[in-house]
């Protein structure tokens, strides 16, 4: 190991604190080799620092200098990587592994460059997995039982985000404080929030509603804590994942150009529940493990070797596998409903049918009992459907009991028909029904039905009632004509012209007066005044007929109200002049 303490170097470590441009420095002997060489780098989530990229036959002190200084992120110093292709020399270099340290807020750290040769006989894909196996060994593979034993990392100091698809990023974070919201959405154009903070933290910190005051779109997941136990026994939150999961899923991978998802999700430290759901919403996305793993650590390093969640660890977590049942202990039994004690017992054994016919009345009952067993571990269990079907032969009507299981370790299913009580499910129609078993189970590699009777007479008290024809309700039904009320008998037309006469006969007789006794205008003051009184009275007039043809009461309300100023203004001044002429003559 080469210690390396280069005082030059100094002056840009700033620059290499959250250096965008880190990653894997090759070397390769040709063009073609350094270009396939990538393609599979960035198909494995693996960054490249492009300008510490070289075709050269020989790797040299210099390339070392060159890249300590562009190529690395001291928050990501586990990338410090420059990998030699094949036939590529490194003679010159006296050792394998570089060694640096630095200060950031007063804290001091180290990081280690390897260079990882290609062997001759070693492939790409080899390459790539023993370059994986260094990046995972030194993020994952750390056994800590607590938050102390961590190594120190240094923290980003803004949430770094990771592209999943060509219009979708997302990074982990903890819980962001108010005042960061803002300048998430302004500076970073993040879109999406997820949230894991149970509803009592919910409660507590009202992230939910801060984040949607800085117009961020608020997702919610609650998951309960941190412990291990409740993403592997606790049913609920394995219920709540199943069903959200899927949809953020769909989210981030149907995103487009025109709505791109930049989506951070954190829980209260950003360790454990954060890490775990960002995997298996990963996996979900159809990354592979290492891809998720390797995804987790680029977006926040401290995130990744908290060494807790699911994937990263041996933790143990049940999984349910198909499997394939058989019936035991199946009975039919025929008993009087008055006297229990007289019972009729018929043994079944799966799959054969009871070849006996038998007959049942009103004054009896059917129970039948049985038990669902595990071929592979032969213990008895419980499954989520079990059914038994009645089909009248003549009509194809079926009835349908539910068989419910008892409480204990061999639980046995039973059902019960009372045939007077449950003579209504069958329209009291006697006759031959075939009696089926069926059982089903998302857990069963086959679901299955087995005929129990093919004939087996049921005998009713009361008369049957006809089956109501299903086909009849989505047959076409008669029309609805709406019929509109007829409109009532008007008078004659000599009613109408009557009316209209008298109603104009009061105009009519003042006409008729004025014509005999004459009008009068010697009286009439000249002047604009009159004239503009005259003018706004015959249009208070005019509104009026309008009122009456066209208009409705608000809209000759604003008109009148128009109207009305000159008719005011004009008819004082009119009045006026009328007073002074009579003050004159007296």
């Amino acid at each position: 190991m080469l210690s390396i303490n280069n005082n030059k170097q100094t002056l840009q470590d700033d620059k290499l604190i959250e250096n965008e441009n880190f990653g894997l420095g090759i070397i390769a002997e040709t063009k073609e080799d350094l270009q396939l060489f990538q393609e599979i780098c960035l198909k494995n989530f693996l960054p490249i620092s492009k300008n510490n990229c070289h075709i050269s036959l020989e790797c040299n002190q210099n390339i070392i200098e060159y890249y300590l200084t562009t190529g690395i992120n001291y928050l990501h110093s586990e990338y410090a990587m420059i990998v030699l292709l094949k036939n590529v020399q490194y003679s010159e270099l006296s050792s394998l592994l570089y060694q640096k340290e630095f200060s950031l807020n007063n804290k001091l750290y180290t990081y280690h460059l390897r260079i990882l040769i290609q062997n001759n006989n070693e492939s790409q894909e080899e390459l790539i997995t023993k370059i994986l196996n260094n990046l995972l060994s030194e993020v994952f593979f750390i056994d800590h039982d607590d938050h102390a034993s961590i190594p120190s990392l240094p923290a980003p100091k803004q949430p770094q985000f990771v592209s999943i698809s060509s219009y979708s990023q997302i990074a982990c974070w903890p819980l962001p404080r108010r005042r960061d919201l803002k300048r998430f959405r302004q500076d970073l154009g993040v879109t999406h929030i997820l949230t894991l903070l149970n509803n009592n933290e919910i409660k507590q910190t009202n992230i939910c509603n801060h984040i949607k005051s800085a117009d961020i779109e608020s997702l919610h997941v609650p998951i309960a804590g941190a412990e291990i136990s409740i993403f592997t026994s606790s049913q609920a939150t394995i219920d709540l994942l199943m069903e959200q999961l899927p949809t953020i899923r769909d989210l981030l991978l149907n995103s487009t150009i025109t709505t791109p998802v930049k989506m951070i999700i954190h829980c209260a430290a950003g360790l454990h529940r954060t890490g775990t759901i960002t995997y298996l919403l990963l996996r979900l996305c159809h990354f592979t493990s290492n891809q998720a793993l390797l995804i987790i650590n680029r977006t926040r390093a401290i995130t990744a070797r908290q060494g807790k969640f699911i994937g990263s660890t041996d933790h143990t977590i049940d999984v349910k596998v198909t499997s394939e049942v058989t019936l035991e202990n199946v009975e039919l039994n025929i008993a009087d409903r008055d006297n229990a004690a007289q019972v009729k017992t018929y043994k079944l054994t799966y799959p054969n049918p009871l070849s006996n016919n038998l007959e049942i009345d009103y004054h009896q009952k059917l129970i039948v009992k049985f038990q669902i067993k595990d071929k592979q571990t032969d213990e008895f269990i419980r499954v989520q459907q079990t059914f038994l079907r009645f089909t009248n032969k003549q009509s194809n009507k079926e009835v349908i009991y539910l068989a419910e299981a008892t409480n204990g370790v061999n639980s046995q299913y039973k059902v019960e028909v009372d045939l007077t009580i449950n003579a209504n499910d069958f329209h009291h129609q006697s006759g031959a029904y075939e009696l089926v078993l069926i059982v089903g189970d998302a857990l069963l590699q086959k679901s299955f039905s087995w005929k129990l009777n093919d004939n087996i007479q049921l005998s009713f008290h009361e008369d049957s009632v006809p089956d109501t024809d299903h086909l009849s309700l989505y047959s076409a039904k008669r029309e609805i004509i709406h019929q509109f009320r007829e409109e009532e008998k008007r008078p004659p037309t000599i009613v109408s012209l009557v009316f209209s006469g008298l109603t104009l006969l009061p105009l009519l007789i003042l006409l008729i007066s004025w014509l005999k006794l004459g009008f009068n205008l010697s009286g009439l003051p000249l002047g604009l005044s009159p004239l503009g009184f005259h003018i706004s009275h015959g249009a208070a007039f005019a509104l009026m007929y309008f009122y009456w043809k066209y208009l409705d009461m608000f809209q000759t309300m604003r008109y009148l109200a128009l109207v009305s100023i000159p008719l005011f203004l004009f008819g004082h001044r009119v009045l006026a002049i009328l007073a002074a002429r009579r003050e004159k003559k007296a």
